[in-house]
């Protein structure tokens, strides 16, 4: 198998293309891929908003018009910008698809459309029998207490050893996505550099409290709070914050979230620290993340609280560090989330003490001491958060890739469950001491793996001068590992119709078994959205398909080709007269005009059926992507019709595939009208 070598940008891609593979019908993908892409798409979502990546703004603006609506914000790294707007988004939807029949040439000029999913904060797990009536402790006159010594998690993960070698974080910024902080708390005085409320698109004064619930500063507290004799102190003292508030208590959208990441990237930060999740793929938090990891930023993200076992955003995009929550007893705890996806596990049970805002007097663990014990993944998220701090100070100058910190992190751990990897624990608990002694260089630097999705027909591009596949936007790309102890991978073609692809980078080397498919029907972007070809497409898949280390920055482009060979059957043709069916020899030698219309192109194709039926097929010449097809009385006939109706009943099948139909019943007055828009306004030629 052939393949060219690319370089990459996540969000400008090169138009480059490598040697054609034709991914065939393979089995059916599996009760587990299918079921998860099912879960992930069953969803919630709010009202009033979308999310439209573009390539062209004017394309954009056609959408802001059309809907009244306002851009919430505008994402140029990521091509990407929120709508708010008053009709409900299945209106939205109708009133864009509308757009886009109308005017087809928009379409190559957007990337994206998708919902604004919800999004919970991974709240933590209490236990109101640890807030004890008095500090069992002498009080220093004048300060906080010194709290060290009730820190099993930080010296669980043998932070003090690292420090004792000399690294504690300094130089690193950790940003905090979460419920904004309170910087007035004495131990995290001077610790939060940068704060950016992405709501607002407004830079913060770091020094004053901005928090919107206790989460984030109990987080922050875990991460970086001061080594200075009182309070509590983090895994990484010697770290920085930057604050990212997207809980203001509620969560502010996936719009607004992206743009923090890219703040957080471009000011800074090489470690984010999330505890939140949901249903819903995102393709702007996908571009978000793909961003962070060319950029060598380590995207860490809790795994939940619900002890259940399912794929959720952001922990299945590819490349995030993904933690469970481990007890004092090298357990783990009875709510933590299970999931082939978890690299590690950290301190998080009840009894997990740290900073709370000065306000939140509800929340103190003793009285009038800013402090609460928390339990759950969002308390041991921070831990590898700051471990990974730790590990950025030793090897800022090497140009680590993700990938190899998130080795570091899994193969240094301290195996707890069952022996090797697994899904309580991943790759057991963590261990900064033992990831500090590893060499980076003995893992390589990771996958990636990139999948050009396209048609097998072409198109004629005048600019260029030439015949060119279209690419197809909106196809789901699971990526089943060999070795089942390595996470899957989860992604979807992004793109246009001019180039559309699906991009996994830092991810494991080994084989893996791709599969093609279940098609994004939402995105009317995609041409999977007019076509309606979810069934055609299920079970795609390349068998054996191999990840190796790549060079930094470059990937290997792999194409995928689909083919439809799609043939229009009319199996009946009925006429009726005021609702009674009209049963005449006569009627046996009516004929109709059956023509395919190239959406784009206007190109058109013409074949005649009998009143017995026929089949209509598109020569091989005829260009993609999508076409209406129409029926007109043979010339002759009209007066006849004039005052009848006509159903017409079939299937469109493809690639002459008995198992891939799609059946219709249409009744057009006088035989005329379009046939397609019975199930689908287009059907597909690719």
């Amino acid at each position: 198998m052939k393949k060219t070598l690319l370089l990459i940008s996540v969000v400008l891609l090169a138009l480059v293309f490598a040697s054609c593979v034709r991914v065939a019908p393979g089995n059916s993908a599996g009760a587990d891929v299918e079921l998860v892409w099912k879960q992930i798409q069953d969803a919630p979502y709010v009202e009033g908003r979308l999310i439209v990546g573009y390539n062209d703004i004017e394309a954009l603006s056609e959408i802001v018009s059309l809907l009244d609506a306002e851009i919430t914000i505008d994402i140029p790294r990521l091509n990407a910008a929120g709508l708010r707007f008053d009709s409900t988004v299945e209106e939205a939807r109708a009133a864009i698809r509308e757009l886009f029949v109308e005017r087809p040439e928009l379409v190559a000029s957007i990337r994206y459309i998708e919902p604004n999913y919800e999004r919970e904060l991974i709240k933590p797990v209490k236990d109101d029998n640890l807030k004890l009536p008095e500090l069992p402790v002498v009080l220093a006159e004048d300060a906080f207490p010194d709290l060290e010594g009730f820190l099993w998690g930080v010296k669980k993960v043998r932070a003090p050893q690292a420090w004792a070698a000399g690294y504690d974080g300094t130089g690193i910024i950790v940003a905090v996505i979460d419920t904004g902080i309170d910087s007035n708390h004495p131990d995290l005085q001077g610790q939060i550099t940068h704060r950016y409320d992405p709501l607002l698109d407004l830079e913060i004064d770091p020094d004053i409290d901005y928090s919107f619930g206790a989460h984030g500063s109990h987080v922050a507290g875990t991460i970086a709070a001061k080594d200075d004799g009182h309070g509590v102190v983090g895994v990484a003292p010697g770290a920085k914050i930057m604050d990212i508030p997207i809980f203001q208590p509620d969560y502010i959208g996936d719009e607004f979230v992206a743009a923090g990441i890219v703040y957080a990237i471009e000011n800074g930060a090489t470690v984010l620290s999330n505890s939140w999740g949901g249903k819903g793929f995102s393709t702007l938090l996908y571009d978000a993340i793909a961003y962070a990891s060319e950029n060598r930023v380590v995207f860490v993200n809790s795994a939940g609280n619900e002890h259940v076992n399912e794929v959720k955003s952001p922990a299945m995009y590819p490349g995030v560090v993904v933690v469970a929550a481990s007890t004092a007893g090298d357990g783990i705890t009875h709510f933590s989330n299970r999931s082939v996806k978890l690299s590690v596990a950290a301190p998080g049970d009840f009894s997990i003490l740290s900073t709370v805002p000065l306000w939140d007097v509800a929340e103190f663990a003793y009285p009038d001491l800013p402090y609460a014990y928390y339990g759950g993944t969002s308390m041991a998220c921070p831990h590898v958060s700051g471990a990974i701090a730790i590990l950025q100070q030793k090897y800022r100058d090497m140009g680590l890739t993700v990938y190899q910190y998130r080795k570091l992190i899994e193969l240094g751990a301290d195996d707890i469950m069952a022996p090797g990897k697994d899904n309580d624990s991943g790759y057991g608990r963590l261990n900064v001491e033992k990831s500090l002694s590893l060499d980076p260089d003995a893992f390589g630097t990771g996958g990636n793996a990139f999948f050009w999705i396209q048609t097998k027909r072409t198109y004629y591009d005048e600019e260029l001068e030439g015949d060119y596949p279209m690419g197809i936007p909106g196809v789901y790309v699971s990526m089943i590992p060999h070795d089942r102890n390595l996470p899957p991978i989860y992604i979807k073609s992004i793109g246009d119709l001019e180039l559309a692809g699906a991009a996994a980078f830092d991810i494991d080397v080994g084989m893996y078994d791709v599969y093609f498919g279940s098609g994004d029907l939402f995105d009317p972007s995609s041409l999977l959205y007019f076509s309606g070809r979810v069934q055609e497409q299920e079970g795609m898949k390349w068998e054996s398909y191999e990840v190796t280390h790549n060079p930094i920055n470059y990937v290997w482009a792999d194409v995928v080709e689909f083919s439809s060979s799609p043939k229009l059957v009319i199996e009946k043709i009925s006429v009726f007269q005021e609702g009674t069916e009209i049963v005449d020899p006569e009627i046996t030698l009516l004929q109709f005009i059956v023509t395919a219309i190239n959406a784009f192109t206007g190109e058109e194709f013409s074949s005649t059926i009998s009143y017995d039926g026929g089949t209509f097929a598109l020569p091989d010449y005829a260009p993609a992507p999508q076409y209406t097809l129409t029926s007109e009385p043979f010339p002759g006939l009209e007066d006849f019709l004039a005052d009848k109706t006509v159903v017409f009943t079939g299937y469109v099948e493809y690639d002459n595939d008995p198992g891939r139909r799609i059946y219709f019943e249409r009744e057009l007055p006088a035989g005329t009208g379009f046939i397609s828009d019975g199930w689908s306004f287009y059907f597909s030629a690719f």
